[in-house]
């Protein structure tokens, strides 16, 4: 597994935090994320056919230097933009910090492939995303009604210049 960015957690000197790109050949490692954090998670197919356009990138988060995945993310990347379109952090990992850390990694990786801006859709009733969004200084910009397929929940679109 090939690690790319590894970054110091201050006060949490038992914890390496890093960031993993998942590729073709470790798409199980995202899947398996998926699986266990989404009641819609993406199948296997539409993972591998994610993963097969150049524009699309996975990163994996583990706190041990790449032993224990704790979180994945998808994003389409097309510079001057990106859209974030999965975040997971899997249980027992919410709510200690960890996706604040995984998002401030994924913005450096972006600003240093030239992203400026970046935008995000959350479900209206995920609370927990929502607070973590905003106060990493995204701002609620619209709304799409019914914009989730397995329930029809409407869902806040946020965006913020990185």
């Amino acid at each position: 597994m090939k690690i790319i960015y590894d970054f110091y957690t201050e006060g949490r000197e038992n914890i390496r935090p890093t960031l993993i790109p998942v590729q073709a050949d470790t798409v199980e490692l995202w899947h398996d994320i998926e699986a266990a954090c989404f009641q819609a998670s993406w199948g296997m197919d539409s993972c591998r056919d994610f993963l097969s356009e150049r524009t699309n990138h996975v990163w994996a988060f583990s706190l041990d230097g790449g032993e224990t995945l704790i979180g994945a993310a998808a994003l389409q990347v097309l510079p001057p933009e990106a859209e974030l379109l999965r975040l997971a952090i899997k249980e027992p990992f919410r709510r200690h910090g960890f996706g604040r850390q995984f998002m401030t990694a994924l913005i450096k990786w972006l600003r240093d492939e030239g992203v400026n801006r970046m935008w995000l859709e959350v479900r209206v009733s995920n609370e927990p995303a929502i607070s973590l969004y905003e106060s990493l200084g995204f701002e609620r910009n619209g709304l799409r009604k019914r914009y989730y397929k397995n329930n029809d929940e409407d869902a806040y679109t946020y965006g913020r210049t990185i």
